[in-house]
């Protein structure tokens, strides 16, 4: 091989396509149709200029200096495969792909995102197939025309690569045609993260998994804290994502210590969000059938759930596991793959400068300095750092975050150095245990002061934070300049910057985040912290609550969503200290986020608890029992929200709250309402309005509104509710309160239905289901399809009964909800029985209930379109 090109080259990946069925089917023929795949691809590349740069199995990596070259050479690799006579008979079809880039070269190879990017261009492709990149297209296309063209086949998420890329299919008029779709994460259903730093080796260790994987139906990637087992498991599941029908679902453990919270952990990352009833058998029911991987990651602080995992594996034929732990599970079936470190440079793993470890030091370095480059003196540095860290990737990638601040000699004698101050953990603990734990230590010793003050007071949170709440509850003396500090965090990549819904929140690797509670611990300041960091979260959600029914709703929704487990921590530090009135008041604060969220049981079950204890101040109680009484409302629980709003009620009254009296008055008018009492209901609601009305209350108006059109609608006075509620949701639309609004417009749709109008009963109830789903309001989504099934019962009974199923399910999944025939329109079920027999209505609510949220939309969605088009063809 010659001397390698640097620069601006062109990159050509391939590889034969099912290679394993092909080894199987030729067996020891395969050797002599290998050689001549090689033979003829390398005659190709090299009549073009191409350099053969390795060799891999089945698979060629080229470079070339001109771009047009690489896509010929691709091209007439392709026609010389498809016109040859192999000596086993059939055919070898090969995947290409190429993309453009800059040629960093490392000893006899190449590295860099950019050697990256064309490999996983390639492994998108089937065989006969040439991908190019956006780069490669544009430097090309021109030459090639008009005998080749790119045709666009759209943006998709590759394996490793942070953004969508751009992927152009390399065509002739002798091309084969009607390939697959591109083989993209996006081709199978998933939840997996996405990083922002490439997946660096272990090509050895994920060819060993999947093939564990293929004999074995749980698999545990065993190893300790740092060594890349979540980074492994990702690859492996993206990898394998194509083999699974129903997709990877990814769990993260990593919050989570009682073994039985897996169960609703594993839930919700399905989809069974909330389920009422038996969370397992729910589960064990939605997995039975399904063909799916699942990876459940950090499986060690809740190892006692193993029994509860093998009987999951055992109850569904068609499932896949994926656990990474420090500790084995002993279970039945369990294959267990140790993970080794990243290979050294000169052991048997790696090849000098070229070995795994060297080359993530290398990439992580180069990350935070453009202007690092390897030298004699380097190589021989970095290769002493990666062999004093054992291969370890975090510890790799800790230390490769320092060469902006020291150059690896310097490093390399800086490390040693540390480690030997800091010693070993405990003798029980695994050597590469230790190292890591030395490997922390020594990053955390290299911070200044602020920055180590900082971390360990950023353990406090759970599930990650925003810079507004780090600098709430981590500053402070000693730390003077906490965005100083921060920064040196994510300098030394103790923390890690992520952008969620617009958001820019950080969080700390689960191992940095354990050595900073540890630390936490032993300050002494960790009651003070989380006292802090509850009452952080207390003060953002009352800044929250009175904007969940305003326009901007949806973005403090997903705050809510967000810092879910940072609100959990705070309401389980109240039930811990024994101190309810925080918990109160951040429950009764966070009500109407668990309804729109569609988690209403767990909401519910905090209050409840909290609600128990006997020492809360009056004040703090009225406004948890106000909370429990809006998601039981929600729920149809009537019998606790009466009562619940009549304790607050009293409790107000005695206060002398007049606003908290007349909030509860309404809330209790509407209670009595639904549930019978109409007479009552209306003479509260009367009550509630001439609070309003002295207190400057205008805003209220639009509840007062449709709560007496509700008093109408229970009379029988169908003419007299519609005014009322009109005007009550033209004024929950000035206000910018989408979500009420469309609720009012559900109503509209109930009326109009009762009035003749089914057609256009249905394009109300359409229009509100989309405004509900674009505020992402899950509880909302599920009333307006329960509405949409019995509004559409009469001329689409069948798929009515489908849709009844499929809003069922999901109303039970967020703890209930008020159904349509609670304001007088018949269930879906009960119509679609009248019409088609009880047998076929049942059969069609059978079938709903297996129903996706995804697909009850579209079948809503359909129902309301057909509904329309019979209406204009009449």
């Amino acid at each position: 091989m010659g001397d390698l090109p640097s620069g601006t080259i062109t990159f050509l990946f391939s590889d034969i396509e099912g290679s394993t069925r092909v080894v199987q089917r030729l067996g020891p023929g395969y050797d002599q149709v290998l050689a001549l795949h090689h033979r003829l691809l390398q005659e190709a590349i090299e009549k073009e200029g191409g350099l053969v740069v390795s060799t891999h199995g089945d698979s060629i990596f080229s470079v070339f200096i001109s771009a047009p070259g690489a896509v010929r050479a691709a091209l007439a690799g392709q026609k010389l495969l498809a016109d040859q006579s192999w000596p086993t008979g059939g055919a070898i079809r090969v995947r290409m792909g190429i993309h453009t880039g800059e040629g960093q070269v490392s000893g006899d190879t190449y590295i860099g995102i950019d050697v990256h990017r064309a490999a996983r261009i390639a492994d998108a492709g089937h065989g006969g197939q040439v991908l190019a990149s956006a780069t490669t297209k544009a430097l090309s296309e021109s030459e090639l025309q008009p005998r080749v063209w790119f045709r666009d086949i759209g943006a998709y998420r590759l394996k490793d690569l942070p953004d969508p890329e751009r992927l152009y299919q390399v065509d002739t008029p002798d091309s084969p045609s009607g390939f697959p779709p591109i083989r993209s994460l996006e081709s199978r259903p998933h939840n997996l993260p996405a990083y922002l730093t490439e997946f660096v080796g272990r090509t050895r260790e994920m060819a060993a998994v999947a093939e564990a994987l293929a004999q074995s139906r749980l698999v545990t990637l065993l190893g300790p804290g740092g060594m890349g087992k979540t980074r492994l498991a990702i690859a492996v599941a993206a990898d394998l994502l194509p083999r699974f029908a129903d997709g990877v679902v990814f769990v993260d453990l990593a919050e989570l210590h009682d073994p039985d919270q897996v169960t609703t952990a594993t839930a919700a990352a399905v989809g069974l969000t909330d389920t009422d009833g038996d969370v397992t058998l729910a589960l064990a029911a939605h997995l039975m059938p399904r063909q799916c991987l699942l990876v459940l990651d950090n499986f060690e602080q809740v190892i006692m759930a193993g029994p509860w995992l093998a009987e999951m594996v055992r109850a569904s034929p068609e499932l896949k596991v994926l656990v990474t732990s420090r500790i084995r599970m002993r279970i039945t079936g369990e294959h267990v793959y140790e993970i080794p470190p990243l290979g050294l440079p000169g052991g048997s793993e790696g090849d000098g400068l070229g070995a795994e470890s060297v080359e993530l030091f290398v990439r992580r370095a180069r990350a935070v300095d453009n202007d690092f480059a390897m030298s004699t003196d380097n190589g021989v540095a970095v290769a002493a750092i990666v062999h004093r860290l054992e291969g370890l990737p975090l510890a790799i990638e800790l230390a490769a975050a320092r060469v902006r601040l020291l150059p690896p000699p310097l490093l390399a004698a800086r490390l040693e150095h540390g480690l030997s101050a800091l010693g070993s953990g405990p003798s029980d603990l695994p050597p590469r245990h230790r190292t890591m734990k030395d490997a922390i230590g020594w990053s955390h010793a290299l911070l200044d002061p602020d920055a180590r003050t900082l971390l360990t007071r950023l353990g406090v949170f759970a599930g990650g934070f925003t810079l507004a709440a780090a600098e709430a509850v981590g500053a402070g003396p000693p730390v003077d300049d906490l965005l100083e500090a921060l920064a040196g965090l994510l300098d030394a990549s103790l923390i890690r910057r992520r952008v969620e819904e617009g958001m820019v929140r950080f969080a700390l690797l689960e191992p940095v985040r354990e050595f900073a509670l540890d630390r936490l611990h032993d300050s002494g300041e960790e009651p003070d912290l989380k006292r802090r960091h509850a009452t952080y979260f207390l003060d953002l959600a009352e800044a929250a609550e009175p904007n969940l029914s305003r326009s901007d709703q949806t973005v403090w929704l997903n705050q809510m969503s967000a810092d879910h487990d940072n609100l959990r921590a705070a309401l389980g530090f109240s039930l811990a200290q024994g101190e309810p009135d925080l918990g109160l008041r951040l429950g009764g604060a966070l009500w109407r986020f668990w309804h729109a969220s569609g988690q209403m049981s767990e909401g519910r079950r905090w209050l409840e608890q909290l609600l128990v204890h006997p020492s809360s101040r009056p004040t703090s109680r009225a406004k948890g029992l106000s909370g429990l009484a809006g998601l039981a409302y929600w729920q149809g629980d009537y019998t606790t929200t009466q009562r619940s709003y009549e304790e607050a009620l009293e409790i107000y009254r005695g206060l002398g709250d007049r606003l908290g009296e007349a909030h509860t008055l309404f809330g209790l008018s509407t209670t009595l309402i639904w549930s019978g009492d109409v007479a009552e209901g209306a003479r509260l609601i009367d009550q509630a309005r001439d609070l309003y009305e002295k207190l400057g209350e205008r805003g209220e108006v639009r509840n007062i509104l449709m709560a007496k059109g509700f008093v109408r609608w229970r009379q029988g006075d169908l003419a007299g509710a519609r005014p009322l509620w009109e005007e009550s949701m033209e004024i929950a639309r000035n206000l910018g309160d989408d979500a009420e609004a469309a609720t009012n417009q559900l109503a509209l749709a109930s009326l109009t239905f009762l009035e003749g109008d089914g057609s256009g009963a249905l394009a109300l109830a359409g229009s509100a289901l989309e405004e509900l789903l674009a505020l992402k309001n899950h509880a909302g989504v599920v009333m307006a399809l329960d509405w949409i099934a019995a509004l559409a019962a009469s001329e689409q009974p069948y798929d009515a009964s489908r849709l009844a199923g499929a809003a069922q399910r999901l109303r039970a999944r967020q703890g209930g909800g008020i159904r349509p025939d609670s304001v007088g329109v018949e269930a879906a079920q009960d119509a679609a029985a009248r019409l088609i027999g009880k047998p076929l209505a049942a059969a069609g609510f059978e079938e709903g209930a297996a129903l996706e949220l995804e697909t009850a939309v579209s079948l809503a969605r359909t129902m309301v379109e057909n509904a329309r088009v019979a209406t204009d063809v009449n």
